[in-house]
């Protein structure tokens, strides 16, 4: 397929969401639910493109941005932002992957948190800056979690609230290391 438009390439929000059926009859999913076992969202991906522009409405691509998980409001979501990568899932074969963020100048950069710990001395977020960390990747598959609170949050967080989103700027990411052996490439 060949898509041609008039206008330059703009940016474009993607996610790639598995869907299959998972009844106890075919997959072995419980009726209730088991918080060990991944959920459909666990296997989707999500990340940012260059797509085809539409003429006087979307702007062109000047330098790709990935605003993180899209579970927040606009406003908040856009508290961290990533130059690099431009997706929340990505599979490499080095020892480290390159993260630029961008902290919006309405950060508290007090408030910034990173999982596993280790992971935090990495970063020293300051509002309105960017900055460039290299991730070390460790094992098979690693995940972790960057999140910060807005300037004057006012709102109490509800800690133990999942679901609750309104104060907090929160993208899961995951790395998947690809290594090679004898030729065979392993994953």
């Amino acid at each position: 397929m060949r898509l041609i438009s008039s206008a330059a390439p703009g940016l474009r929000n993607y996610v790639l969401n598995p869907e299959w059926n998972t009844s106890p009859e075919l997959w072995n999913y419980p009726r209730d639910p088991d918080p060990a076992l991944p959920k459909r969202s666990d296997f989707a991906v999500r990340g940012m493109i260059a797509g085809p522009g539409c003429p006087g409405v979307t702007p062109p691509v000047e330098e790709p941005s990935y605003a993180g998980t899209p579970a927040e409001a606009e406003n908040i979501n856009e508290l961290l932002t990533y130059i690099t990568p431009l997706q929340n899932r990505l599979q490499t074969g080095d020892d480290s992957v390159t993260f630029t963020i961008v902290y919006s100048p309405d950060i508290d950069a007090s408030t910034f948190k990173a999982e596993p710990g280790w992971l935090r001395k990495l970063f020293t977020p300051s509002p309105g800056t960017r900055e460039t960390v290299q991730i070390p990747v460790r094992g098979k598959k690693q995940k972790f979690m960057l999140e910060v609170h807005p300037l004057g949050t006012t709102d109490a967080v509800r800690k133990h609230d999942e679901l609750d989103h309104s104060t907090r700027d929160r993208d899961d990411f995951e790395i998947r290391a690809t290594t090679t052996e004898a030729g065979n490439e392993k994953k």
